[in-house]
């Protein structure tokens, strides 16, 4: 049993870098479960120098009562008690998420940022409110090129219709794989309609408001058909902010944590996060996130809180009214986080390298191809990842 196959220590379960209690049992042997963690660290050490990359780990500490603290130099979990749950070194772990209830010993700030570990806060919807990260390395000449792209019509038209199109073949792919058990035909009708919308790509876009158009449309195709096969869903679905619905409150959900990773995939490939073509740049705004994020989306987000609903591992009894909208309960954070995570498990052949990696590495593949692309727009063009039916 393997650190990123889950596990269960000190009454907590943990799926790669995953923190969430687990259903009441015997709490094994410490020491075993540490010399599994070793033999795991072993046997993905030999994996990575195959050329598999994991990729980055995060803790997330969204249980009520949860105290982040320092034992030696690692990180501890600690209960509502005081006792310890968890202890790991900072490099074991990249990022760190605290939800509203956690609570951070003051020596943990300095310590995050000796160590490069990011600190993300949350609020109670699972949207990030701030980050605590080190300083980035300056990559001047980089963000200058990405600027400069942003500033030039013609290219930035370009890439937008790129991320576009991955956009709509990422859904049409989404809406196939999960109509292959409920066959609807309205459904096969709509990712037929998808195609007829991708092969529309090919026609003149004079500007990016007649591009978005053509998005819209596209959406207006799509959200129904993914609705439709959710079977927890029932009548029109709306994208809302705040959700009124179980579906639309765990995409937005699951769409904050893609937002996050798809964040530090761009720093870390030295990108601005601000400077988008599809979405327009603007203060206290992730142009470029919500620009990556396009091609992740149906699979991460939508796709996978549908499945989630379908398989039960979500269910209506984990969402309770607040005021106009819906609260996320514990069970449910827990059910979109473990879900979210085994998906991002999964390896895929990335179109930028050819090499096998799980998703959370494919993101930052995409995002060092986005950099190429603004160094040298005609002699390395963005060729975005597609997934698979």
């Amino acid at each position: 049993m393997g650190f990123d196959r889950g596990f269960q220590f000190l009454g907590q379960l943990f799926v790669r870098s995953l923190v969430l209690p687990a259903p009441d049992e015997p709490d094994p042997d410490a020491s075993a479960v540490m010399r599994e963690l070793a033999e795991a660290d072993a046997a993905t050490a030999e994996a990575v120098a195959a050329g598999y990359d994991p990729g980055a780990r995060v803790l997330y500490l969204v249980e009520p009562e949860r105290r982040l603290s320092l034992r030696a130099e690692s990180f501890a979990v600690l209960d509502g008690g005081g006792s310890l749950l968890l202890s790991l070194p900072p490099a074991r772990v990249n990022r760190i998420e605290l939800g509203p209830g956690a609570v951070v010993d003051d020596p943990v700030w300095r310590h995050a940022l000796a160590t490069d570990t990011t600190l993300a806060f949350l609020d109670g919807h699972g949207k990030t409110q701030g980050y605590l990260a080190p300083p980035q390395p300056a990559e001047a000449q980089l963000q200058l090129a990405q600027a400069a792209l942003v500033l030039h019509p013609e290219r930035r038209l370009a890439l937008a219709r790129v991320l576009v199109g991955a956009r709509l073949r990422n859904q049409r792919a989404r809406l196939a794989v999960l109509n292959r058990s409920a066959k609807a035909t309205e459904v096969d009708r709509a990712i037929a309609a998808l195609g007829r919308a991708i092969r529309g790509l090919a026609a003149p876009m004079p500007d990016l408001d007649t591009l978005r158009g053509h998005e819209g449309r596209a959406a207006r195709i799509y959200w129904p058909a993914l609705a439709r096969l959710c079977t927890a869903h029932k009548g029109p679905f709306l994208c809302e902010r705040p959700a009124k619905t179980p579906l639309n409150a765990a995409i937005n959900y699951l769409t904050a944590l893609l937002a996050r990773d798809i964040r530090a995939a761009l720093i870390g490939a030295g990108l601005h996060p601000g400077f988008g073509v599809l979405h327009q740049a603007q203060d206290r705004g992730d142009a470029a996130v919500y620009d990556l994020m396009e091609v992740f989306r149906a699979t991460l987000s939508e796709g996978l809180a549908v499945s989630l609903f379908n398989r039960r591992r979500l269910r209506e009894e984990m969402f309770e009214p607040q005021g106009d909208s819906l609260r996320l309960l514990t069970p449910g954070r827990r059910a979109l986080i473990t879900g979210y995570e085994e998906a991002l498990e999964r390896v895929i052949r990335s179109s930028q390298t050819g090499q096998r990696h799980a998703l959370r590495r494919i993101m930052l593949e995409e995002a060092r191809a986005l950099a190429r692309h603004c160094r040298s727009p005609e002699t390395v063009p963005y060729l975005p990842q597609l997934q698979d039916y």
